[in-house]
């Protein structure tokens, strides 16, 4: 039985304007690109300036509450987890008590991948090039 993919979530927030509009204006072009992504679902956090440095708020908690929510409402079988951060590891391991397979995909850099988390997912994919995300492309609305 193939398995297909049926919708993605993606969570991130918007860069500060005030550490950079190039990086500003470059995040929107792309956030405006994957609002056009058909089956892609968009969720947007926000950075608190209050704090120094300023800290990214909600896409993580997005993304681990989707997860939950469908898995409970049996919408996927297997989620591939596209992130580096420890703070999933609740959400992973209810997932995979409720006998879901998660699939963590992440970057191979100290920096934006987290030891923890793959001990907790029962797959794991690295080393995205590319290549490989152009094997995956997704289409246009």
């Amino acid at each position: 039985m193939r398995k297909s993919v049926v919708v993605i979530y993606y969570a991130d927030a918007n860069f500060i304007r005030e550490r950079g509009e190039d990086n500003y204006a470059r995040q929107q072009a792309y956030f405006s690109y994957l609002r056009k992504v058909k089956g892609l679902i968009f969720r947007k956090g926000y950075y608190n300036t209050k704090t120094m440095p300023p800290t990214e708020k909600l896409a993580d908690v997005y993304l681990a509450t989707d997860m939950v929510d469908l898995c409970h409402r049996d919408q996927f079988d297997i989620a591939y987890l596209v992130a580096g951060d420890a703070d999933y590891i609740p959400a992973v391991d209810i997932v995979v008590r409720e006998g879901k397979r998660i699939i963590n995909v992440y970057f191979e850099t100290a920096k934006r991948n987290s030891y923890a988390l793959r001990s907790h997912c029962q797959g794991l994919f690295k080393n995205i090039t590319r290549s490989i995300a152009e094997q995956y492309k997704w289409e246009v609305k």
